[in-house]
């Protein structure tokens, strides 16, 4: 848990700048894809739509495509799999200051 409050180049949840590009790149795509299917503007609708509704489709084809980007993205440079996570380390937490005062 104490991973996400990381703000180092090697931490777990460490992000270019701060941003999670592939994530804001799948919610442009979803947006793309709703769009493409159905105009809420004028109620326009594709062929497609019949069966498959905007919604639905707006978030399974992002979805996918997050799966498989941080899949890709995930490999190191040599091609292995990097650890999803690192065992718990008591003197590591002890290190970290507390975030919530529980004196409040």
């Amino acid at each position: 848990m104490w991973a996400i409050f990381s703000d180092g180049a090697d931490a777990e949840y460490h992000y270019w700048r701060g941003y999670n590009w592939v994530a804001l790149g799948c919610v442009v795509l979803g947006q793309i894809i709703y769009l493409m299917l159905y105009n809420p503007l004028t109620a326009e609708t594709t062929e497609m739509f019949r069966f498959l509704p905007a919604s639905v489709a707006s978030f399974t084809v992002p979805a996918f495509a997050y799966g498989v980007a941080t899949v890709l993205l995930r490999r190191s440079s040599d091609g292995a799999p990097r650890p999803t996570g690192s065992p718990v380390d008591p003197h590591a937490l002890a290190r970290h200051r507390k975030v919530v005062d529980p004196n409040i």
